[in-house]
């Protein structure tokens, strides 16, 4: 994803117009991540994919005790990242 933020135009030029509103970030994990996470005001998403990358399933709640889950889930993930720049790394 890195790589086609930073060489699509497609995606280049929105990324970098988001990005200099300072209203938005991007922070890249190095890892993988088991599933998509969606924190949504109150609205939790939880999707998974199959082997070949192709979304099965999502769980949507406003339940609290996933929402404090998720929250702390997406803390640690992101305590763990570097911000994104939209040049390559050395």
């Amino acid at each position: 994803v890195v790589e086609t933020l930073r060489s699509d135009p497609n995606y280049t030029e929105p990324c970098e117009a988001m990005l200099g509103t300072g209203r938005f970030e991007l922070s890249v994990y190095d890892g993988e991540v088991p599933y998509y996470l969606g924190l949504l005001d109150e609205t939790i998403q939880v999707g998974v994919k199959d082997e070949a990358g192709v979304p099965r399933a999502l769980l949507e709640t406003d339940a609290g005790s996933v929402g404090e889950w998720a929250t702390d889930t997406y803390d640690r993930y992101r305590d763990r990242s570097t911000p994104f720049s939209m040049e390559a790394a050395p």
